[in-house]
């Protein structure tokens, strides 16, 4: 599953910066990818910036996900191409704050 994982993340990464457009400044990144066994479904994890632009990123990618889907069928040889269920990856966000109390405990 890690190969495959890391397969969906590379094209989907490719797929968001040739074929949808963003507004200058902001950068969307595919963080990682989890993929049922069966291929039906994969949750994809995707980073924002700047945070403030992560909501209306997301609705973006959200309202594309079945044309992602499809153009990533077009990039793999999957016997299914998983549905797409996107988040944000709010992980780096967490550790920050982990570091700011951590910090200010010190």
């Amino acid at each position: 599953m890690i190969k495959i994982n890391g397969l969906v993340k590379q094209q989907l990464g490719q797929i968001l910066l040739s074929e949808m457009e963003w507004p200058q400044g902001v950068i969307v990144t595919i963080t990682k990818v989890q993929t049922s066994r069966d291929l039906r479904y994969a949750k994809v994890f995707v980073s924002v910036l700047p945070e403030e632009k992560k909501r209306e990123a997301l609705g973006k990618i959200i309202r594309s996900a079945k044309e992602l889907q499809r153009s990533l069928g077009g990039r793999v040889e999957f016997k299914n191409i998983p549905k797409l269920n996107f988040a944000i990856d709010n992980d780096e966000q967490e550790a920050n704050e982990i570091d700011r109390l951590h910090d200010n405990l010190k």
